[in-house]
């Protein structure tokens, strides 16, 4: 998690897309596996993660409530592959290395 401060969530239920605060890239295993690479924490600790598949979204949903875009559509190549997926690994990325890994639950919105 970040060291940033957020006003209350009743004040700030939505947080602005992650992808103005750090970079991110996301991939797709032959297994059907999601990992979604960050290179900064989150503001907030992450409970699960959504997929609108109208949109071609992702969005975070925190421990507080809170929810927060990624900002970029999944490319139709990847939203193909994550049709049986439960699950999404965040991977948060440092210097080129892993330095922590988070299963979460990855519910698709159709």
């Amino acid at each position: 998690m970040s060291d940033d401060v957020l006003p209350s969530v009743d004040e700030c239920p939505v947080l602005a897309d992650a992808v103005g605060e750090m970079k991110l890239d996301l991939a797709v295993n032959d297994d059907g596996e999601i990992y979604l690479f960050h290179e900064k924490p989150f503001n907030e600790a992450v409970n699960w993660v959504e997929y609108s598949e109208v949109e071609q979204k992702i969005y975070l949903v925190t421990q507080e409530g809170r929810i927060q875009g990624l900002g970029m559509k999944v490319p139709k190549l990847i939203g193909g592959k994550i049709d049986q997926s439960i699950r999404i690994f965040l991977v948060h990325v440092e210097n080129g290395a892993p330095k922590t890994i988070w299963e979460m639950p990855f519910i698709k919105h159709i």
